[in-house]
């Protein structure tokens, strides 16, 4: 997504153990059912869909430390200053980028900002997973390689 979007392939970063500070998983919902109780009919149900891929970001520990147990809408902000996975979930990023818009268009991909963050939101969010997973690992892709 980054190197299509005009940015530098960053997985050898991403995945290297033996930076100072190291990337976490940070989740988008707080731990905190108590926020979500109106679209979860219990805590496992809710702890399913928060630990879903599609509701998790790749942040430095640093950063994902500092955010504590905030609200996806106080947090979504800072994104913008991470990858741009994402940073794709705040506003500001669909400004002043236009190789991501285009590689947006160009691959028909539904990138959206979002203000608040549920279930519909994330399920808008698993179907895009799903479509940038058919853009990696397509065969078309490899087809120069081999």
């Amino acid at each position: 997504m980054e190197s299509e979007s005009g940015g530098s392939d960053r997985f050898a970063e991403y995945v290297d153990r033996s930076l100072t500070n190291l990337y976490d998983i940070e989740h988008l919902w707080a731990n905190d059912i108590s926020r979500y109780s109106d679209q979860f009919d219990d805590i496992e149900e809710f702890r399913s869909w928060r630990d879903n891929v599609a509701g998790l970001v790749l942040i430095p520990a640093d950063v994902n430390r500092s955010y504590g147990a905030k609200p996806f809408e106080e947090k979504v902000g800072h994104y913008t200053k991470q990858n741009l996975y994402a940073a794709s979930l705040a506003p500001d990023t669909y400004k002043h980028a236009p190789k991501f818009l285009a590689f947006q268009e160009r691959e028909c991909l539904d990138f959206k900002p979002y203000a608040a963050f549920g279930r519909e939101q994330q399920l808008e969010r698993r179907q895009l997973l799903k479509e940038l997973a058919l853009i990696v690992w397509s065969p078309e892709r490899f087809r120069d390689c081999l």
